[in-house]
């Protein structure tokens, strides 16, 4: 029989292990997800790039490297080595800004045992993700697997920290979540946008159940109103369930089912609200949303007046079930 014994081996700090560590991330790292859509500009961007670099100062961290990365909708990507050179950047061009990094990088103890590590602050803000990216992403994943980062890929806003130590990974979220609570939110171009959004599910459920059973009233209504009254009633009702009941009904709840989808691409492209005002193809965006956002509620409208209508008259027909039943 074969003795097994454990071996602990214990990481003592030696200068191999240390340059290791320098030339790479921490191990430990954490990740904080920001679900609101805050307008970027490069105004509030440079504050955030003050705001971390003062924090890292307090804890006496002079050397910081800083990269930028900024993603247009056109497939161009842009690098820049500092973020001095991110400012000096000619924003007045016509491509849509689709996604901006933002990489703080650092050499500090933060658990104050002499085995200094490289930090990474890293910040994503992507109006939304690239279509062909998100292909990617699900042609890549196995059958089975749950990718641990969809949640990231899918936030408008993403900060990750990679630190040994939770307390001053602590300080800078809230450098971060501090800075995203005092951004204006991007708002829809119609305010009473925001209450519908929060109804959308009532109301689409009110759709869905309502209209298939007023128009299967009304159908019974007119079949047994255009019947010969020398029919029997019992006869009227056998023919009114047997002769197109059923398929009535189910084209009610396609119809239902189409009215509720209206409604939800029109507030889902109302609510989608751009992020980015950093170039001027960005400002152009903005007004084509709003363009968008009009021809929208003008959509949302008719629809409403044409369901209230049909369920007026449905209801009209309707009631002549009860003047055969009674």
């Amino acid at each position: 029989m074969k003795n097994y014994s454990l071996s602990i081996i214990s990481e003592e700090p030696t200068p191999e292990l240390t340059v290791l560590k320098i030339a790479s991330a921490s191990r430990n790292s954490s990740s904080q997800i920001y679900a609101d859509r805050i307008l970027l500009t490069t105004p509030n961007i440079e504050d955030l790039h003050k705001k971390i670099s003062k924090k890292l100062h307090l804890h006496g961290i002079k050397d910081i490297q800083s990269q930028v990365t900024l993603s247009f909708a056109n497939d161009r990507v842009e690098n820049f080595d500092s973020f001095d050179s991110f400012l000096r950047y000619d924003f007045k061009v016509d491509p849509l800004t689709e996604s901006l990094g933002i990489k703080w990088s650092f050499i500090f103890d933060s658990v104050g045992m002499g085995n200094p590590h490289l930090h990474c602050v890293s910040l994503r803000f992507a109006d939304r993700p690239a279509p062909g990216a998100l292909l990617q992403r699900m042609l890549s994943a196995r059958a089975g697997d749950q990718d641990e980062n969809d949640p990231d890929f899918l936030a408008p806003t993403v900060c990750k920290l990679d630190f040994a130590d939770n307390r001053f990974a602590t300080e800078l979220f809230s450098v971060v979540s501090d800075w995203i609570k005092a951004q204006p939110r991007v708002e829809p171009a119609f305010g009473f946008m925001l209450k519908l959004k929060n109804y959308e599910g009532a109301i689409r459920a009110f759709i869905e159940n309502t209209l298939p059973t007023v128009v299967l009233l009304a159908y019974l209504g007119i079949w047994l109103g255009l019947l010969p009254d020398s029919i029997s009633n019992s006869v009227k009702y056998s023919v009114a369930w047997m002769i197109g009941g059923g398929a009535v009904f189910l084209l009610a709840r396609y119809s239902a089912a189409g009215l509720a989808g209206i409604l939800s691409t029109n507030v889902r492209r109302m609510s989608l609200v751009p992020i980015f005002q950093l170039t001027s193809g960005d400002g152009n965006r903005i007004t084509r949303y709003v363009a968008r956002s009009q021809k929208s509620a003008v959509v949302l409208i008719v629809t409403g007046l044409l369901y209230g209508l049909s369920q007026g008259v449905g209801a009209y027909l309707a009631s002549k079930v009860l003047t055969h039943l009674f």
